[in-house]
């Protein structure tokens, strides 16, 4: 039996620069999510090996797709802004029960590429994640 989750359902929303959470799923082709937690050092003189702590955990998250006018106006206004934009994104979907990861974000930069006759033009966005990732369900 396959264990695995096809992401074809998937669900991503943010706010738009007036707090408005858009649903973008439809212009969206990946999303990819990076969590660390940078380690600290804490070997002393008489220890015999290296001891860690764990520091502050982060995150940071890209969004990649299909671009037109509608996302574009989306996503350029909040590169740079002061105020965090909420964000919903359920891997599997929004149906109940389906996985959830909600937070505030900055974008921090938009790209786009126009590509040759015979292809789509894409967008990718950058975030980090402004405080802690809420794991819930739908």
């Amino acid at each position: 039996m396959a264990n695995g989750v096809h992401g074809r359902l998937g669900d991503f929303r943010i706010d738009d620069s007036g707090g408005t959470l858009r649903d973008i799923s439809n212009y969206v082709t990946s999303v990819n999510l990076d969590r660390d937690a940078p380690e600290i050092d804490t070997t002393t003189f008489q220890d015999t090996s290296k001891t860690y702590i764990a520091d502050f955990d982060g995150a940071g998250f890209s969004i990649e797709g299909n671009s037109n006018a509608t996302i574009m106006g989306y996503l350029h206004p909040i590169v740079g802004q002061a105020a965090t934009v909420t964000f919903n994104w359920g891997p599997e979907g929004s149906a109940s029960g389906k996985r959830k990861m909600t937070g505030e974000a900055v974008c921090t930069n938009v790209s786009e590429t126009a590509v040759p006759q015979g292809k789509q033009n894409m967008f990718t966005a950058k975030f980090r994640v402004s405080g802690a990732i809420t794991f819930t369900t739908y």
